[in-house]
């Protein structure tokens, strides 16, 4: 392999939203896992990085699936912008000299990349 896998930090909340209802406990829930893969140093430079993504055919009982990209690099608003759904898209990430998340870039040395699946 050009590169290899340093360490992967999976980062999962829960958001709970009251429904209108006369229910108290009727929420609609959402479950994020932000998941950031880092990529170690190598003597090789990188070009890009790109996550294959395979159609997944079964639905959950509860709930649609949706993986996003950041779109800031600000740390407390990585996906405060996401909507365009990329679940049955490839993910590209491409080589420059800095990782930016909102542009889908990563270090030509290695660093990070990351998305969201949420439910």
């Amino acid at each position: 392999m050009p590169f290899q896998i340093n360490k992967i930090v999976v980062q999962s909340t829960l958001d709970a939203q009251s429904r209108e209802s006369e229910n108290l406990w009727d929420l609609g829930l959402t479950q994020n896992n932000d998941i950031y893969i880092y990529i170690e140093k190598n003597e090789q430079k990188l070009k890009s990085i790109k996550i294959n993504r395979k159609a997944i055919t079964e639905k959950n009982e509860v709930g649609n699936i949706a993986v996003y990209l950041p779109t800031s690099n600000k740390v407390n608003q990585v996906y405060t912008a996401s909507q365009e759904d990329y679940f049955n898209k490839n993910i590209s990430y491409y080589a420059n000299t800095s990782d930016n998340l909102e542009k889908q870039e990563i270090c030509q040395d290695g660093g990070m990349i990351a998305f969201r699946i949420s439910n």
